[in-house]
């Protein structure tokens, strides 16, 4: 019961902590236009299974860590291994938590997070072309397209779909092109998703870059792509597929398994190790391994995300995995039961 008290209460805590900071990062997304405000809470809940199974593994280990460290600090561990109880005994106790934790982390990064990745994607992808309208506020100036280009209305009517006073200027590579128009109405294109905006009674400038030269262009309807068909974009972002349509010819397939099977093995490795690290040494603080137990995690993470990088730029090992990772930290573990539970 404590155990789980303890694990519910950190995973709380760091499932806060993360959210909160990913919360930040989106609304002054909101702000600045980038993203529609009545997007911004599915955006983050769509951040949850993520979430859950990194924090999770994490929470197992320093709930772990806390527990045990309160049982050393109250006598009443050492009055168990004075009776025979060692961590074999110990692990058994938390296997009832840990067994089930592993099938649910084991779920979520196989099944749960790449469904709610590719409706991230989707959702993300959409609010970056969506129409100018949800996001444009009237007599403000707005950067896009990484800062390439740049647009303006002097009037937004969000009931109508229409805006009035229009001024765009883009940076096309070879030239720029700067269009106004007196008014223009958006719309969507049912079958494939794409946005368009209709522009009215204006006109076109294009000056290249290469001679300096200027063409202009008067029109009375111009009707401007606004964004590109939805359907598919979130094909080449493997974190998105499916595991049982990942294709382990690709080196990018490969390393996104290996990652998705590193939560369940990594909540089996930090169980080991927290039970392996909580025990304290006597006239020691409950809270003593703490802070051990946060530079264990952060090495173990540190390295699982820097070997992950590693692999992406160097694809002919990325069969190694995150291996070496594991049985490093696995061989730490296996030290900190050996010399920790040691008889005094």
């Amino acid at each position: 019961k404590e155990l789980v008290t303890v694990f519910l209460m950190v995973a709380l805590v760091l499932l806060l902590l993360t959210l909160g900071s990913r919360f930040s990062a989106y609304l002054q997304d909101a702000m600045i236009g980038e993203i529609a405000a009545g997007a911004l809470w599915q955006l983050l809940s769509l951040n949850i299974p993520e979430f859950v199974q990194i924090v999770s593994p994490f929470s197992l280990f320093l709930a772990l860590v806390l527990v045990i460290g309160r049982l050393d600090s109250d006598s009443e561990m050492p009055i168990l291994s004075s009776a025979g109880v060692g961590p074999r005994q110990v692990l058994g106790w938390v296997a009832w938590l840990v067994v089930p934790l592993v099938g649910l982390v084991g779920f979520f990064s196989f099944e749960v997070t790449p469904n709610a990745r590719a409706k991230f994607v989707e959702l993300s992808t959409s609010q970056e072309f969506i129409s100018e309208l949800d996001v444009m506020k009237a007599n403000l100036f707005r950067t896009f397209n990484d800062g390439t280009s740049v647009s303006y209305m002097r009037e937004v009517d969000r009931d109508a779909n229409v805006v009035s006073g229009v001024f765009f200027d883009q940076d096309l590579g070879e030239e720029i092109a700067t269009t106004t128009a007196a008014r223009g109405q958006y719309h969507v294109e049912p079958s494939t998703g794409s946005r368009y905006l209709e522009l009215r009674t204006g006109e076109r400038i294009t000056r290249s870059k290469m001679d300096e030269s200027v063409s202009i262009v008067q029109f009375s309807r111009l009707t401007q792509q606004v964004s590109d068909a939805l359907i598919g974009l979130t094909e080449s972002d493997s974190r998105t597929i499916p595991t049982s349509d990942l294709d382990f010819r690709l080196a990018e397939h490969q390393m996104e398994w290996h990652w998705r099977f590193a939560m369940p093995l990594m909540t089996v490795i930090l169980a080991i190790a927290g039970v392996g690290l909580s025990r304290l040494k006597p006239r020691t603080g409950r809270f003593g391994k703490v802070l051990p137990a946060l530079l264990y995690l952060a090495a173990y993470y540190g390295l699982s995300m820097l070997l992950v990088t590693q692999l992406r730029t160097q694809s002919d090992w990325v069969w190694l995995g995150l291996w070496p990772v594991h049985l490093v930290m696995l061989a730490v573990g296996i030290y900190f039961l050996q010399r920790n539970w040691r008889p005094n």
